[in-house]
């Protein structure tokens, strides 16, 4: 079967996109952050962050890549009109 068919059929999954926390959740990380920043100081989690940054930043290039992909893959069944 080939990808317009998958998806038209509903049989096409990329990856689970990612939920947000809610924001009672969100507010208990930002409390515990800030008690970690009083302990190890403002460097250490600056640092931290920058660290988180850069792993978001290479998820969303995979991302990216594997829709660009899929566009590409999609583009090259519809001009050739495999299945």
């Amino acid at each position: 079967m080939s990808i317009l068919e998958s998806i038209y059929h509903n049989e096409y999954y990329p990856g689970e996109p990612e939920d947000e926390l809610p924001p009672a959740l969100q507010g208990v990380k930002q409390a515990f952050f800030h008690e970690v920043e009083k302990v190890m100081g403002e460097k250490f989690v600056a640092q931290h962050w920058e660290n988180i940054v850069e792993a978001d930043q290479q998820c969303a290039f995979i991302s990216f890549r594997e829709g660009f992909r899929l566009g590409v893959g999609l583009i090259v069944e519809a001009m050739s009109g495999t299945k």
